[in-house]
């Protein structure tokens, strides 16, 4: 999971869209 996670983050990071990567990260947490 936490790989997967920093995958994520290392492609958003790449395309620019870290800020909607956050906010979905976020709402992930939120609803669990």
């Amino acid at each position: 999971f936490i790989f997967n996670l920093v995958k994520q983050s290392r492609d958003a990071i790449i395309s620019g869209d870290f800020e909607s990567f956050r906010l979905d990260f976020i709402n992930k947490y939120k609803g669990d």
